[in-house]
């Protein structure tokens, strides 16, 4: 039989409540009909019904009202449904165990109990209506750990009932993930092949050898296949302020709200992106808008480029370049490269001009700073403006990488031609082409404080180049150099004419990975500035001083510094992008946010409806100012 997505929903709910308690294979039939019943009297008109299900337990069918699940689904309630599917599908475990008749009306206590507890697991801060101590105790019965409950506002802004671990847990648990992290920087890779003296032949050889790599890496990887990141119920531990002081806490937390879901194991494809929730620290638009948005508070989400059996990221070079001075190979981010480190301060006003104008994006100002409703939920979406200043031509302290080694296998095989905007097949006989590995070193490779920091960069709304290569940043520190890293491995290859040729046409000579679009066609001649007439704004200024608060006493002593620079000073608060890219943004914006939303997906259960949601935005008459004038 074809069950409709919400029937589905209850199924999946029901199955996932059987496994926990370890009912091995479901013998209940569950029948989706229509039957007279009440309606619920507080809010006649949301075609919600009492008393929905009714179970049969002799004849181990449950009869669910599908007109039900369809109104509850549409009113974006699928906590109401995970009551029912997980209140009767422990009504079956204890009638085949021990006889209980848990009735056809949801009271029984202990079913209750155990129906708040699989939802607080879920990371659904529910209130139970009985008592807090008889839901942790069936929690521990099925899964022989402690609990304890916090009730408050958790690091996320959820208030109400926060199920975590117990203290003697949550250490274990720590110690357990401490050693993870200990064994990651202790490893190092075996590479047996592609050394700089006995190079791949080609880059197709060696890029088959990488993947050989990080399967077996995969494999073998600690972290990756514990239970802790197999569990499909997530526990993230992390930093949070807890009335009005620092704590490590642990917190159950929805899939899709999980820190660690773009390394979940998942059947979404593989060039995805999950979002994925961060921490405020990597929120700055606080301080960047000079307005405080604490009082409703949104939590922070990233579209991360799908990290699932994944352990290696990647960047490719078409030659392994060279320090002059010490005749060394060298790498590092374009801003500390010899011609722009002498004088960086043209560089990154150009690019925090850039930051600023795309946040003045109607789309950046609604999903990144304003925030949405998905499916009930409150959602914000991180833009990393610098990030995407670094792929529209501007110089910064990112060093590039990704986690599609064919994007790594564009960069090292085609080289950048600025006269034409294009990239060509690179393929001299006398140099060597380079694969760089980035092992990443998993529990805590996202939660590192200090430089070098990675970070993703993935979907950034509407502009598309660092999607198209599945992006990730490294922030580097001036003086160090990627090879100095420990965990940074490279993989040597002879350039072939043919194989080259290959992917400059297949990529479109780069435009695949660099698509066009307004905001680059216009920012490639100002990104030119001084010799252009682009002035600076107060908010560029003001965020270089933010940024970079010792090399100038005062913002006046950066203005006179601009001014010796040959730039103009606007008197413009914020940059303002120009009609006609905003002009092209409307007319197309339908198209750019299918786009957008089509292949990022959410972790869980409602990741279906979350992703329907989402679509659904542009047809909010609440959000229809960010599309349409």
């Amino acid at each position: 039989m074809t069950h409709s997505v919400e029937q589905k929903l209850f199924i999946d709910l029901f199955d996932e409540a059987l496994a926990f308690v370890g009912y091995k294979g479901r013998t209940i039939d569950i029948i989706f009909d229509i039957f007279e019943c009440q309606m619920f009297p507080s809010d006649k008109k949301s075609k919600s019904f009492y008393h929905p299900v009714r179970p049969d337990y002799t004849d181990h069918r449950l009869i669910v009202h599908k007109e039900w699940i369809e109104a509850v689904v549409s009113d974006r309630l699928p906590t109401v449904i995970r009551t029912f599917a997980y209140y009767y599908a422990y009504g079956f475990y204890s009638y085949g165990v021990g006889g209980r008749d848990c009735g056809l009306c949801p009271h029984d206590s202990e079913a209750m109990a155990f129906s708040y507890g699989l939802m607080q697991l879920n990371g659904i801060p529910i209130q139970p209506l009985v008592p807090q101590e008889q839901v942790m105790e069936l929690l521990s019965r099925f899964t022989h750990k402690e609990y304890k409950i916090i009730e408050g506002v958790s690091a996320d802004g959820h208030s109400g009932v926060i199920l975590t671990l117990s203290d003697d847990e949550n250490s274990r648990l720590l110690s357990q993930l401490d050693e993870f992290d200990r064994a990651a920087r202790n490893r190092k890779l075996n590479i047996r092949f592609g050394s700089k003296e006995h190079p791949f032949e080609n880059i197709n050889e060696a890029i088959k050898y990488i993947e050989y790599l990080e399967c077996d890496a995969v494999e073998n990887d600690d972290f990756l296949n514990s239970a802790y990141n197999k569990d499909i119920y997530r526990y993230d531990i992390g930093d949070c302020i807890y009335k009005g002081r620092h704590m490590v806490v642990g917190q159950y937390k929805i899939p899709w709200a999980s820190a660690y879901t773009a390394h979940a194991d998942n059947t979404f494809p593989v060039n995805s992106f999950l979002v994925t929730q961060l921490t405020p620290a990597n929120d700055d638009h606080e301080w960047l808008q000079g307005e405080r948005q604490a009082e409703n508070f949104t939590p922070l989400f990233a579209m991360k480029p799908n990290l699932s059996r994944r352990r290696f990221l990647f960047r490719g070079q078409y030659e392994e370049f060279v320090d002059q001075v010490t005749g060394l190979p060298v790498c590092k981010p374009n801003l500390y490269r010899p011609n722009v480190d002498k004088n960086p301060l043209p560089h990154r006003i150009k690019a925090y001009e850039m930051a600023c104008l795309v946040t003045r994006h109607p789309l950046v100002n609604l999903l990144g700073i304003k925030g949405v409703t998905i499916f009930n939920e409150p959602f914000r979406f991180q833009f990393n403006r610098l990030g995407l200043a670094q792929h529209y031509y501007n110089k910064t302290a990112f060093l590039d990488l990704t986690s599609d080694i064919e994007v790594a296998g564009f960069f090292a095989t085609s080289r950048y031609d600025e006269d034409s905007d294009t990239y060509k097949p690179y393929s001299p006989d006398d140099k060597l082409g380079v694969l760089y590995i980035y092992d990443m070193r998993l529990p805590y490779e996202f939660k590192n404080k200090k430089l070098p920091q990675l970070s993703s960069i993935g979907k950034q709304y509407v502009f598309l180049r660092s999607a198209m290569q599945s992006g990730f940043l490294l922030n580097m520190p001036k003086g160090v150099d990627f090879h100095d890293l420990p965990n940074v491995y490279r993989v040597y290859f002879r350039h072939d004419k043919s194989i080259s040729d290959a992917v400059a046409e297949t990529t479109c000579f780069g435009a695949k990975y660099f698509p066009k679009d307004a905001l680059s066609d216009y920012w490639r001649t100002m990104y030119k500035a001084p010799t252009s007439d682009y002035t600076i704004s107060i908010k560029a200024r003001e965020m270089y001083m933010r940024l970079h608060g010792d090399d100038y006493r005062s913002i006046d002593e950066l203005d006179k510094a601009l001014i010796a620079e040959g730039f103009r000073l606007g008197v413009n608060q914020w940059p303002e992008f120009p009609g006609a890219i905003l002009d092209d943004y409307y007319d197309n914006a339908r198209e750019l946010w299918a786009e957008f939303c089509h292949d990022i997906f959410f972790l869980g259960a409602e990741g279906f409806f979350m992703k329907k949601s989402l679509e659904g935005l542009i047809d909010n008459k609440e959000y229809k100012k960010a599309f349409f004038r």
